[in-house]
């Protein structure tokens, strides 16, 4: 298996200009010894290129269909039942030693193949509660219950489908030329990315003492660049992140006394009002910190003044220890508004989810850019910068094993392996820009 492997210094920067200072790092102390001084770098031969290149297209139908159907059959964050079923069917077809249920819907794969690394190829599965409105032939109508128990239109509005039929693309066409690598490579399936839990739970279930350790984690996103492009990163890519769940306790009345109640919904706007009027926009020190209220639920009537109010907001930044301070703010504040208001219960403040910045190992990020660079040519690859996105990918490359064994693994979150580029070919013919014989056309091309 190409590609570099290299030790990942975990110290989330506060600052975009930390890269030079990770770069210039050497191993860090305590760490196992890197494996690229145990497994030199490979050349990029052309007849490897090759061989990888047509076993893609013999697989491209399928993966392309199966894009399709997941398009058309998204689940909910913790209801990825169906999508683990049609990843472990095809990984155990092509293969691969597959594991389900870990950490909820959670699938493993391993495929042995001699001595050499072990890397490991990182997908998602779960979709949004978003209503598609694409007009697309295969436009999702699937409606599912969410965690509240309320009807909700779902859809792959993230793209986890076409990373699942991507990554499944590459463990496909790499099990079937074992002949041009040596290693171990794996395959995750998550659930529930889009409430970034789902990385802690399968970490929890065992992630890293079930199965082999990978050396490498690797995975991948779509995004709105020209199709065919690779953007890559080699250092701070995405922002640390917090969901929190903010209830205000009033007192329920009657529309008629509102002098015998506490009315928690002004109490609830003047805290949306606060968080939306101070300036939060990102500077270059990765210190701001952007909020976005993004639902608000009180009351079903008109005339009756209801008892709570809950506000869901989301904080983001390029900094951790923002995001922290971030949320003792939130917390003052709204003690500060219910206490002014007369309410008798104090307000209560969760934190729902929380993420790591994400941080590209240099080493690794600059090896896989090499040879991109080898087969893809230079025209095809661009610097993606930092991004207010959030992940829970990073905790793949810090778990609770390893940050107390003061190791940690490499990762890198741009392509894999080349081949996950392929897809944004794939999504964008699929919208009616040409059709399936060009595609194949240009694959064999790049």
């Amino acid at each position: 298996m190409t590609g570099g492997l290299a030790p990942c210094r975990r110290q989330p920067p506060g600052t975009t200009n930390d890269r030079d200072d990770m770069m210039r790092a050497g191993r860090p102390a305590g760490s196992r010894s890197s494996v690229e001084e145990e497994i030199p770098l490979a050349s990029v031969r052309g007849d490897v290129v090759e061989s990888v290149v047509h076993a893609l297209n013999e697989m491209l139908r399928s993966a392309v269909e199966l894009y399709l159907d997941l398009h058309q059959t998204p689940e909910l964050s913790g209801s990825e039942e169906r999508t683990a079923a049609r990843i472990r069917d095809w990984l155990r077809d092509a293969g691969f030693e597959v594991f389900e249920g870990v950490g909820g819907h959670g699938v493993v794969a391993v495929l042995r193949n001699g001595p050499g690394p072990v890397v490991m190829l990182r997908t998602e599965m779960d979709a949004l509660p978003v209503e598609e409105n694409t007009g697309l032939p295969y436009a999702s109508t699937a409606v599912a219950l969410d965690e509240n128990g309320h009807r909700q239109a779902v859809m792959h509005a993230c793209g986890h489908d076409v990373h699942i039929a991507c990554v499944l693309l590459a463990a496909g066409a790499l099990a079937s030329r074992r002949e041009l690598w040596q290693g171990t490579l794996l395959i995750l399936g998550q659930p529930a990315e889009e409430t970034l839990t789902g990385a802690a739970a399968m970490l929890a279930d065992g992630l890293y003492r079930r199965w082999p350790r990978p050396d490498v984690v690797l995975a991948q996103h779509v995004g709105p660049f020209p199709a065919g492009m690779i953007m890559h990163s080699t250092g701070l890519l995405h922002a640390a992140g917090a969901a929190l769940d903010i209830v205000i306790h009033g007192r329920s009345g009657h529309a008629g006394m509102p002098d015998l109640a506490t009315n928690p919904i002004p109490i609830a706007a003047d805290l949306v009002r606060l968080l939306c009027d101070e300036d939060v926009t990102p500077t270059d020190d990765g210190l701001a910190v952007l909020r976005t209220v993004g639902a608000i639920h009180a009351g079903s009537s008109a005339n009756v003044i209801p008892p709570s109010a809950t506000v869901r907001l989301a904080l983001r930044s390029l900094s951790e220890d923002a995001i922290s301070r971030a949320i003792t703010s939130v917390q003052n504040a709204v003690t500060q508004l219910a206490e002014r208001a007369g309410c008798t219960v104090a307000p209560e403040v969760s934190v729902v989810s929380r993420s790591q910045v994400n941080f590209n190992d240099p080493r690794m990020a600059e090896r896989v850019f090499r040879t991109h660079r080898t087969v893809f040519g230079a025209s095809l690859l661009a610097v993606c910068p930092p991004s207010m996105a959030t992940e829970d990918f990073p905790l793949l490359a810090t778990d609770h094993d390893a940050v107390v064994a003061g190791l940690a693994l490499p990762y890198s979150n741009g392509p894999t392996e080349g081949v996950i580029t392929k897809v944004k070919l794939i999504k964008r013919q699929m919208y009616g820009r040409a059709g399936f014989p060009l595609l194949r056309q240009r694959i064999l091309l790049s």
